[in-house]
């Protein structure tokens, strides 16, 4: 073993300790694999040689994974040691575990959508419970979770809902008059300065920049809606303000919004002696701040970190996802071949011809785009009474393609497009949801007869 390298010599020493110290470690020149053999004495009055038989239990990649066969000897030690499979045999039973490198980069494969579902609709979900779901026996779980996560670049995000506190989600576009007054430097410190934004991107197409903001109501002094103009003030500028109903997907929120957040923390007087519906304890808003800079952060890591007594964080997480604040943990997955993301207006003349059509739209929406979503998110804004679709173009897809097919679901309607060509802060998540839990699908299921799928509980698996 001294021509190995260390992560190869480490599994296998590990695999001593934690299986049998019968087994020995051989390099196959015609797979190039570092197989694993079991050896078992037949007969224990005899030593030598051929007395042993040998099983074959996986083997050992470069990067320090042990891959096993496909039934789980360390689970399963009653098996019958004496039978042996050929090496061809070997090699079909492990071939749902392998990638092959010429496809690694562009083909989703066997395993790829399934994990990424799961960890988008909870990301602190264990490797071993990710396996469970997709099939995978435990050691080629750990190795196949961790595979996904490096090859599609996966990043936790905590998806959470603020409008049962107060804050309602808006979007802003907005047309410079005088383009040669805009340093983009600039217009995005001035623009990060308020917490409310949470994503701002450059566009082309009627408007030059998309705005999406969290914010209290326009009735509030204190609201950045009602005080649109003045973030702007500096520049010639056309603003559209609208309040917006997401539909499918989410926005992440900048660290920057608990600012705003800590008006609506309780303080215990003898006029408030409990908190009310719309406000959070002391204690739920800094885990809350805390689990969004990672939401697969460990509970015990977060109560040393914020003096909590052992146990709090996890009873904080359970209260705050009953209560619908936190949706999920969730990822976003960086490495999606996106080539650009087309800001999709859609503004609804023919209603009853929009109503007509609904339900070949929601079918639609629910299509995947090989790894991720077909759509970033979708909602409904009123102020030109309009459907709004974030939709990321994939590779060679055409966006003249796209937009042919929306003509046919909407007939008369009008579509303004605008292409997103730079993001200034926030970010717009491409993830894989699990389309039984999302309003798309619950509407065709109650409106349009569509036979219901049995949801999975990510959360009590």
């Amino acid at each position: 073993m001294s021509n190995l390298n260390s992560k190869i010599k480490a599994v296998f020493n590990k695999l001593k300790e934690t299986y049998s110290n019968n087994i020995i470690l051989k390099y196959d020149t015609r797979t190039k694999k570092n197989r694993v053999y079991e050896f078992i004495r037949l007969n224990r009055s005899k030593s030598n040689n051929k007395n042993l038989k040998y099983k074959y239990i996986g083997y050992i990649t470069d990067d320090g994974f042990f891959i096993p066969i496909k039934t789980n000897f360390i689970d399963k030690r009653d098996i019958e040691l004496n039978q042996f499979k050929k090496i061809n045999e070997l090699e079909e039973e492990l071939k749902n575990y392998e990638y092959e490198k010429k496809e690694e980069k562009v083909k989703v494969s066997k395993y790829d959508a399934q994990i990424l579902t799961a960890l988008s609709m909870n990301a602190r979900l264990p490797y071993s419970k990710v396996g469970k779901l997709v099939g995978l026996e435990r050691t080629a779980s750990t190795y196949q979770v961790e595979k996904v996560i490096k090859k599609y670049n996966v990043k936790p995000v905590l998806e959470w809902y603020t409008k049962s506190i107060g804050f309602f989600h808006y979007i802003i576009f907005v047309k410079f008059l005088d383009k040669t007054s805009i340093n983009t430097k600039k217009l995005t410190e001035e623009l990060k300065s308020y917490p409310e934004i949470q994503l701002a991107a450059m566009t082309v197409g009627k408007y030059d920049m998309f705005l999406y903001v969290r914010s209290l109501g326009i009735g509030d002094s204190d609201s950045i809606i009602s005080n649109a103009y003045l973030f702007l003030d500096k520049y010639k500028a056309k603003v559209i303000i609208s309040e917006f109903d997401l539909e499918f997907g989410f926005i992440p929120i900048r660290d920057e919004f608990f600012g705003k957040l800590k008006s609506s923390v309780w303080v215990k007087d003898k006029n408030h002696p409990r908190p009310d519906s719309n406000q959070f304890t002391p204690n739920e808003f800094e885990f809350l701040r805390e689990l969004n800079k990672n939401p697969t952060e460990n509970f015990v890591s977060i109560d040393k970190k914020l003096g909590f007594d052992l146990g709090t964080s996890r009873f904080l997480y359970s209260k705050l996802l009953k209560r619908g604040i936190i949706r999920r943990p969730t990822i976003s997955i960086l490495n999606n071949n996106i080539k650009q993301i087309a800001i999709i207006s859609a503004k609804l003349y023919d209603i009853e011809s929009f109503k007509n059509n609904r339900k070949i739209l929601l079918y639609n929406i629910l299509e995947k785009d090989e790894s991720i979503d077909k759509y970033s998110f979708i909602g409904d804004y009123y102020t030109e009474r309009a459907e709004l679709f974030v939709k990321p173009l994939i590779k060679d897809e055409n966006l003249d393609e796209v937009l042919l097919k929306f003509k046919e679901i909407y007939k008369e309607t009008k579509f303004e497009v605008l292409l997103v060509i730079d993001v200034l802060f926030g970010e717009f998540i491409f993830r894989r949801f699990d389309n039984v839990y999302s309003e798309p699908y619950i509407t065709l299921v109650e409106n349009y007869n569509l036979k219901s799928e049995k949801k999975i509980d990510y959360f009590n698996l």
